[in-house]
């Protein structure tokens, strides 16, 4: 499974705009954690893949790359707070972000509860994982 840029609804109305999670059209798996992951400029996040977690990751400040490779292909997206999509990153798909502007938070939604034993924290390492 590949990442996927999905659109999110976005009402705009005269004193501002409302954004719509909505499970199964915008976040293609059931929730069980959310959480703000607030960078730095020149920061690099992330860095690890998950064995199973499924994630859904929004800028909702500042300007994001996102960078995925799933052992084959490369992806960067650039995402920007206001965008009206986020992007889906399956588990087995290496991710990394790193921040553009000077504050930025990044929204992740994601299908599993933290769990240590989930990540796979070194490349090579995950790699290997993919080939077996």
């Amino acid at each position: 499974m590949s990442p996927k840029k999905i659109n999110i609804k976005k009402i705009n109305e005269s004193n501002g705009s409302l954004s719509i999670f909505e499970f199964k059209d915008s976040i293609p798996f059931n929730i069980k954690r959310i959480f703000t992951v607030n960078t730095k400029i020149n920061v690099s996040r992330g860095n690890h893949a998950h064995k199973k977690c499924h994630q859904f990751m929004v800028c909702i400040k500042g300007k994001i790359k996102l960078i995925t490779h799933d052992g084959k292909d490369k992806n960067i997206y650039e995402l920007v707070e206001g965008d009206d999509f986020g992007v889906h990153v399956p588990p087995t798909v290496w991710a990394e972000q790193k921040s553009i502007n000077k504050e930025n938070i990044l929204l992740v939604i994601a299908s599993e509860i933290y769990d240590e034993s989930d990540y796979i924290r070194d490349f090579n390492a995950y790699l290997t994982f993919l080939n077996k």
